[in-house]
């Protein structure tokens, strides 16, 4: 396996799949008649991937609205992994949802989207399962 080319693959469907949800955004507050909001609208991961969510929209009552965005080139199916930090904020901020975007194609930006709304949905959508565990000397 080529770990260096499968990380790049899997920047890149981040990066399509992010981009697709913001336009999705810009397109969602436009319809909603909120187009004056569509400028504040921030790609937040691009400058810090530490906060548990990689955009920053807004709700129709123009509250903000923390968006995480899970993207993947198969079937909504396919498992996706969240971090610890993502795992806090699912169930910390409210106004939280995951953006599910799947069968996406890499060169039209193409694909299909659900919405999650968090915590609520998680237990509809999907199983939580902790996979690792970090260990530190005492």
């Amino acid at each position: 396996i080529d770990y260096s080319k499968l990380q790049q693959h899997r920047e890149n469907v981040g990066t399509v799949g992010e981009l697709s949800a913001m336009q999705y955004e810009r397109d969602r507050l436009d319809a909603l008649g909120l187009s004056h909001l569509i400028d504040r609208i921030e790609h937040v991961s691009i400058r810090n991937d530490t906060l548990g969510y990689d955009i920053l929209s807004f709700n129709e009552d123009e509250s903000e609205r923390y968006i995480e965005v899970k993207s993947t080139t198969t079937l909504f199916e396919t498992p996706f992994f969240v971090s610890e930090g993502e795992r806090l904020v699912i169930y910390r901020i409210s106004n939280f949802f995951i953006y599910r975007i799947y069968n996406l194609d890499l060169n039209t930006g193409n694909s299909n989207l659900t919405i999650i709304e968090c915590p609520a949905d998680m237990d509809k959508y999907f199983q939580v399962t902790p996979t690792q565990y970090k260990v530190s000397p005492k």
